[in-house]
């Protein structure tokens, strides 16, 4: 599901069962209700940087550094709701209020040196920079706002009153979690996390340092505590990583980081066993704990900007099977809603209820069986679909269980197995099927089809990749050939590469009857759906489509490898070699004869 905001991107979100409320770098805060818009407010200025609710009150925080409080309210009898919906919702205050201010103002004791960005005094009540983030006490007394100008400040919420300001970070305070047993987390741009102790001192409530958590260059982002109270902290950081500690009596030790992600964390939630990380690359990555072990469950995708905020509530509709309804925000100005299950034999058939955020499997059986009897073994191209299928995703789950120490689940191995059978179906075409009398040979002569052929192949280890492009005419005469380095560290982005190379290439010299034929099934079959067929290729992949749209007569097909092995010689010459260039017919001969 899908909910759209054309006027501006989402920057925060709140839940209170059974409304969401969504803010924006437009000032605009809308209330949404059976995922429909049900009402909205907006405040004169400051953006909305965060949310939380309090019984009929809300919070927000601004870009002007103001917290802004609304009430909660029927409207008249007189008014219908459906031609006015701000009436739910009116500004009860802002916080500190007027009055604190002018009291305040008339003492010098009340004026402190500002620790942030502008380096100049100002009340200690006030926040002289944005607000990051908002936070409630467990017993909903006490509010906790964060700030750029690097302080942490406590609110009291039945009188309004700011009762402490702390000096909490070097850089500005980007997180802030309230938790049970009077514990409060912050993160900050500095690179640190910290626990802090609330104490009561006679009428003085005071925080106290109690640990340093994390110290390192990049900055943190993002910060979430498991929902059984404080055991678990999570946290996110610029680099893509996800952080979590777990308590042992009186302090936390490290339990491991989360790596799902190539850029930054924006966002995290955690709910059950279940937790959320949302990135700006566009990815809500799902983890599943068990004990202290995490596992990645799914990888939610659709959005097309950076996922900004998430906020998640039980299914209702679920209670018994422990499913969760996700919404996450975007800077793609829209709102998604996810159902999420905590067991992975559900989340790829029920997590996402948007038809293109997971890949399609509707052609595939129902029941999910892959027995000898079943649809698999009713032919010799079908076995061998299968097979390819189930070797490639178990070598890629090898290589991420070694390089990014993630554990998948049985069933996630399993769906993408279905997925990449579902997915050859389009660009499998086998020489074995009996209806077809004809040889290989002719075969492949009638797919190559076009006044040129180009031939793209590329090699890749310890981190080089070269490109192999070999350009022919119909009747197989060599037109060119070159070779060049790559900027890829994967097989699967040096194919892309090599490929937008020849691209590129065919553009330069205005040829556009051109079949281009590669030995990589998974980027054929990327194309062909126009679907990035790995996050890692995201980048290159949407240049490859860009440029061959500018190609509308050109054709992309699969080879096997036999039938390229020409542009393989030529770029693993040119990788043993280290050299590159083009390459007429009489150059070429030798090199690929090797």
């Amino acid at each position: 599901m899908m909910m759209m905001d054309d006027y501006a991107r989402n920057s925060s979100a709140s839940l209170t069962s059974p409304m969401g409320i969504m803010g924006s770098d437009s000032k605009n805060i809308r209330v949404w209700k059976s995922l429909k818009e049900f009402s909205g407010f907006k405040s004169n200025s400051g953006l909305v940087k965060a949310i939380v609710i309090s019984g009929n009150k809300i919070f927000t925080g601004h870009q002007d550094g103001k917290i802004r409080v609304w009430k909660v309210s029927p409207p008249p009898p007189s008014i219908s709701n459906k031609n006015n919906i701000n009436t739910l919702h009116k500004r009860a205050g802002t916080l500190p209020t007027l009055m604190d201010i002018f009291k305040s103002s008339v003492k010098p004791s009340s004026y402190v040196l500002d620790a942030g960005r502008r380096r100049r005094t100002s009340l200690w009540i006030k926040h002289s920079d944005a607000i990051s983030c908002l936070s409630l006490s467990d017993d909903k007394a006490l509010l906790y706002s964060a700030s750029w100008d690097r302080t942490l400040k406590v609110w009291r919420i039945d009188n309004s009153k700011c009762l402490e300001s702390i000096n909490a970070h070097d850089d500005a305070v980007n997180a802030v979690v309230a938790t049970v047993e009077g514990l409060v987390f912050t993160g900050a741009a500095d690179g640190t996390v910290k626990v802090w102790k609330r104490e009561q001192r006679g009428k003085l409530t005071k925080h106290s340092l109690l640990q340093k958590l994390l110290v390192q260059e990049s900055a943190v982002t993002a910060l979430a505590v498991n929902g059984n109270g404080s055991s678990i902290v999570y946290c996110g950081s610029s680099d893509g990583l996800v952080n979590f500690w777990e308590r042992e009596k009186q302090s936390f030790s490290h339990g491991g980081v989360l790596k799902g992600h190539n850029l930054a964390i924006l966002c995290l939630a955690a709910a059950g066993g279940l937790v959320f990380s949302g990135s700006a690359d566009k990815t809500i990555c799902v983890w599943r704990r068990d004990d202290n072990i995490h596992t990645c469950l799914s990888v939610l995708t659709g959005h097309t900007g950076p996922v900004k905020c998430l906020a998640i509530e039980r299914d209702r509709d679920h209670d018994q099977n422990q499913r969760w309804v996700v919404y996450s925000g975007s800077l793609d100005k829209s709102v998604k809603v996810w159902s999420v299950s905590e067991y992975a034999q559900q989340d790829f058939n029920q997590t996402v209820t948007m038809p293109h955020a997971i890949s399609d499997v509707d052609s595939l059986p129902s029941d999910g069986s892959y027995s000898s009897a079943g649809r698999f073994s009713n032919n010799r191209t079908n076995q061998l679909k299968f097979g390819v299928s189930l070797c490639y995703t178990l070598w890629s789950v090898r290589n991420q269980a070694f390089h990014e120490h993630v554990r998948p689940s049985f069933f996630i191995i399993f769906n993408r197995i279905k997925s990449l059978v579902a997915e050859l179906n389009s660009v499998f075409t086998s020489p074995l099927d009996s209806s077809i009398d004809q040889s290989s040979q002719h075969a492949r002569l009638e797919v190559l089809q076009g006044e040129f052929v180009v031939f793209a192949d590329a090699a890749c280890k310890d981190l080089r990749s070269v490109a192999g492009i070999i350009v022919t005419k119909a009747n197989s005469e060599v037109v060119e050939a070159f070779s060049a380095q790559l900027q890829a560290v994967i097989p699967l982005e040096a194919e892309a590469w090599a490929l937008l190379h020849a691209v590129h290439r065919c553009l330069s010299q205005g040829w556009h009857n051109v079949t281009f034929a590669v030995d990589c099934q998974l980027l054929v079959w990327g194309i062909k759906a126009r679907k990035t067929p790995n996050w890692r290729v995201a980048g290159v992949f949407a240049r490859l489509l860009d440029a061959l749209d500018c190609i509308p007569s050109a054709s992309v097909v699969w080879i096997p490898r036999s039938g390229n092995e020409k542009a393989h010689k030529l770029a693993k010459w040119s990788f043993n070699s280290y050299q590159f260039g083009f390459f007429n017919a009489e150059e070429l001969a030798p090199l690929v004869a090797i």
